[in-house]
């Protein structure tokens, strides 16, 4: 391992002391200061490809690179530390802002390379470099300035034109044979050394021309062909400057100053160039994820037995799923384009209105319903729905809604619920003809040690026909067929009534009930069995469930056209997170259990049922005061007369 390694970091330096002493070739006004500096570019690049920790291999071979030039050891020393801690600052900022060797993948990315790598670090490097010679006596002062700018801009050069090259081939190596991409580069390089002739030969001494073949590559192929032309530019401006001609050469300038020209022209060329084939290439990459999601969605959506559709607030619809056609037998174009309530059965198009309405109300929430939809042969299928709001997504803009048929689940529920309320039927008249038989008894001499157990008799079949009527009741709300024979009565009286009826439960509780209403008469026009049956399980309920010697409230308070009961207890209130259930059909909350096993969890849902049926609303509060009690408040309409 230890072998492995010291080759490595040998090989390294080994290829950093060659392009060292080729950059310095170069050198004009400093032997060891050089406006073409491609170990800058190798250094960033060996660093970030091999890891930061095989620093030695650079501070070596740039040592080697100075000593054998025309420095001191204190001079290579000096000169050597710069270029290392370049190449290390350079790696570590672009692997924390700029995704390390893959930086060239997004146009982002490049900028943050070019800054970071192409024009930070290298200061260092400059300054330490020539204060270095200037210390040295190596460096006249009157050169510094000029010195360190060479120096700074063949770092940058190195940074941008070399080290992109590197990382590109080593981090996408493989190459597919295309004949036609083939034929393709070959004809944009043979336009590039046409372009070259141009410039170089002066017939059209024009650099800027470079700008259409690498905007061709740039558009047509990946990133590093754009950098293996740009690198090739490169070279052969180097060397064409070197021989006293090209774009970048005149009399009156000096060699140096002519590699500053180049040098700048080209940071230009491989940071815009770069940066436009990284654009292109990220968006090429998006579009392909694009379209393969696209081609996902339409499987999912194709392949699906739910319909997909989207529409505007209004339900015109702008997109059906092809599964439409399986379950309502209509083909996409003979929806598109329609209005969706059309295709809702009469009775439920209201309701479906007014969910539409909900969800344009609510768009974090998904809206769940149910209806009846036309089929294309006149029947009708019962289907469930679920819309959500993206019409603020950029990217769909409207109401989606997928629904899937229902149809026996509905037939089973009907069943279900046939069957529910014929048992209920049976038991109801044994249960009752029981009921009769043990009150007539109670009329007569018991025995001795049967009384106690004809009375626990008795209250289990009271409690059994309650649950027997709470259960037709039930079926009868969920058939829409409720018993209704609404008359005109006074709230007020009935809440009394209720309250005296319960008086013993009460008592034996120790429980204090008041109540109060703001007018001594409110005329209502209700069915009073439902308001019974409502009044008594609040009032009951609330007895249960307070603690002996607890005080229940209850309030009654009139507002415009609308009658308020309020009840409030100090019992063992309800648990924040099952309070959403609360009202659902057969749910009891946990602490409910505990103080009473026997209960069917319907009695609340009875009493919403019943209040909405009226047009009015329940509301709960729980806990109400010291993490206790509960309140439920019931808003009847009311009009004048006492009519609803």
């Amino acid at each position: 391992m230890f072998v492995r390694e010291l080759a490595l970091l040998v090989v390294l330096g080994c290829i950093y002391f060659v392009f060292g002493k080729i950059g310095l070739a170069f050198a004009s006004i400093n032997p060891s200061t050089s406006a073409i500096w491609p170990p800058t570019g190798i250094a960033i690049a060996t660093l970030l490809i091999f890891g930061v920790h095989r620093w030695p291999a650079i501070l070596a071979g740039a040592f080697l690179v100075n000593i054998t030039t025309a420095g001191s050891i204190l001079g290579a020393t000096g000169i050597a530390t710069g270029n290392t801690l370049e190449a290390i600052i350079a790696t570590t900022l672009v692997n924390r802002y700029a995704k390390g060797m893959y930086a060239f993948e997004r146009p982002r990315n490049v900028v943050w390379f070019t800054v970071l790598a192409g024009m930070v670090a290298p200061l260092l490097s400059a300054t330490i470099g020539t204060l270095t010679l200037a210390y040295t006596g190596q460096l006249p002062m009157s050169l510094y300035a000029q010195a360190w700018l060479t120096w700074w801009f063949g770092d940058m050069g190195g940074a941008v034109v070399l080290a992109p090259f590197i990382l590109l081939w080593y981090t996408h190596p493989g190459i597919q044979i295309n004949l036609k991409k083939t034929g393709e580069f070959i004809l944009l390089f043979i336009f590039f050394i046409f372009i070259c002739y141009l410039v170089f030969s002066g017939m059209f001494p024009f650099p800027y021309f470079f700008i259409l073949p690498l905007i061709w590559s740039a558009f047509r192929f990946d990133l590093r062909e754009t950098a293996t032309l740009i690198l090739i530019l490169a070279i052969i401006s180097v060397r064409t400057t070197m021989q006293g001609v090209g774009p970048f050469v005149t009399d009156t300038i000096s060699i140096n100053q002519a590699f500053l020209r180049l040098q700048i022209f080209m940071i230009i060329v491989s940071v815009t160039k770069l940066t436009v084939s990284s654009v292109v290439t990220d968006r090429s990459k998006a579009n392909r994820n694009l379209a393969i999601r696209e081609q996902l969605f339409k499987a999912l959506i194709e392949k699906s037995n739910d319909v997909v559709v989207l529409v505007d607030i209004t339900s015109l619809v702008s997109y059906i799923s092809p599964s439409v056609q399986k379950l309502l037998g209509y083909a996409p174009t003979e929806v598109i384009g329609k209005v969706g309530f059309s295709f809702i059965h009469p009775d439920d198009r209201k309701m479906a209105e007014h969910d539409l309405l909900r969800v344009l109300k609510n768009p974090n929430d998904a809206i769940v319903a149910q209806y009846r939809m036309r089929k294309k042969d006149g029947s009708w299928l019962w289907v469930e729905t679920t819309g959500r709001n993206l019409l603020m997504n950029p990217a769909v803009g409207a109401v989606v809604i997928n629904f899937r048929d229902i149809t026996e689940r509905k037939e089973l529920e009907a069943a279900k619920d046939d069957f529910l309320m014929t048992a209920a039927h049976q038991l109801r008249a044994p249960l009752t003809a029981m009921r009769w038989n043990l009150e007539s008894m109670f009329g007569h001499e018991i025995p001795k040690g049967c009384k106690g157990k004809l009375e626990s008799m008795y209250a289990n079949n009271q409690q059994m026909i309650k649950a027997v009527n709470e259960l037709l009741d039930i079926a009868h709300i969920i058939q829409g067929k409720l018993p209704n024979t609404p008359e005109e009565f006074d709230l007020v009286a009935r809440i009394k009534k209720q309250i005296a009826e319960n008086e013993d439960f009460s008592k034996r509780k120790k429980i204090t009930v008041t109540f109060a209403a703001d007018r001594p008469k409110i005329p209502v026009y209700i069915d009073p069995k439902h308001a019974i049956d409502v009044i008594n399980n609040l009032i009951s309920n609330a007895i249960k469930y307070s603690e002996n010697g607890s005080t229940i409230t209850i309030g009654v308070l009139t507002t415009g056209d609308t009658a308020t009961m309020t009840i409030t207890d100090a019992g063992i209130g309800i648990p924040p997170a099952e309070q959403g259930k609360l009202f659902t059909k057969f749910f009891r909350a946990s602490n409910a259990r505990e103080v009473d096993a026997q209960g069917t969890g319907l009695g609340l849902f009875i009493v919403k049922s019943y209040v909405e049926g009226w047009g009015g609303t329940v509301h709960l509060t729980s806990p109400v005061t010291n993490k206790k009690g509960t309140k439920i408040a019931i808003t009847i309409p009311i009009k004048k007369g006492g009519k609803i």
